[in-house]
């Protein structure tokens, strides 16, 4: 069946009402959709007459410190409304990406609106290149350095509860809110090699610094869109092996594919 998602109305609101969804959770696992579904999301719920009636701690709560939860947040700052929101996320803003090698390069996905909604910066490459996720992640910092965002980090949610109104548990606190913007990620799960313990570790799940591999014999295993962003970015250090289950190279974009055939 792949995978199920929620579905949604055109505000990108779930069957439960005043649930929001938005970026990769919804079945959209690129940057540029998340910023404009984030920053479209919280336009909508601005346009909104709420009467948060007490108990309630924030008008509107924000679930993930990605580009579509960051755009959220920036969107009500932006209309004034810094007290009417507030920004849970487990790590740090952003983490995917500052996990992900600096030199990386991010594709672009070829569907959706091609226009940026959203105030994070977000600009189209050339055919077959990709912005180094390095290169992203400093000019958004450049951005957020003019605001000072209602976040709290290192929070984790564990529950949320729906009555008249919502109730967001964290392993720290609780948080009784009126609407829920719902901006988290899709747990991977990777497939280990099967390998014995090595003294110097040389197998990775997450992708190490090119530079620290300059020169060397790479074999990068997988056929999904991060092997094969790896495989591009690693190619101008190293002498990159690609190996896969599949006889074709049918499960990634089809612009990273064409981005390893040039390679190869």
């Amino acid at each position: 069946m792949g995978p199920r998602f929620p579905l949604l109305d055109n505000n990108r609101q779930s069957s439960i009402a005043g649930l929001y969804l938005a970026g990769d959770v919804s079945g959209t696992p690129d940057i540029k959709a998340a910023i404009n579904a984030g920053a479209e999301v919280a336009r909508h719920l601005l346009q909104q007459e709420l009467q948060c009636k007490p108990p309630c701690d924030v008008h509107f709560l924000i679930i993930g410190g990605g580009p579509a939860g960051v755009s959220a947040a920036l969107e009500f700052e932006k209309a004034g409304r810094r007290s009417d929101y507030l920004l849970l996320e487990k790590r740090q803003l952003f983490h995917t990406l500052r996990v992900w090698a600096r030199c990386n390069p991010l594709f672009y996905a070829s569907t959706g609106n091609p226009n940026v909604a959203g105030a994070l910066w977000w600009e189209e490459p050339e055919p077959l290149q990709g912005v180094c996720a390095g290169d992203v992640l400093d000019l958004w910092n450049d951005q957020l350095a003019r605001y000072s965002l209602r976040t709290r980090l290192g929070e984790t949610v564990v529950d949320i509860q729906k009555t008249d109104k919502f109730r967001v548990v964290t392993d720290k606190s609780s948080f009784v809110c009126d609407r829920v913007i719902l901006c988290i990620g899709k747990l991977v799960y990777l497939h280990k090699l099967e390998v014995g313990a090595d003294p110097e570790s040389k197998i990775f799940y997450e992708p190490p610094d090119p530079e620290q591999c300059r020169g060397r014999d790479v074999l990068i295993v997988g056929g999904t869109n991060e092997a094969l962003e790896t495989a591009v970015s690693f190619s101008s250090q190293c002498r990159v092996t690609l190996a896969h289950p599949n006889t074709e190279l049918t499960g990634a974009e089809p612009e990273i594919v064409a981005a390893i055939q040039a390679q190869v």
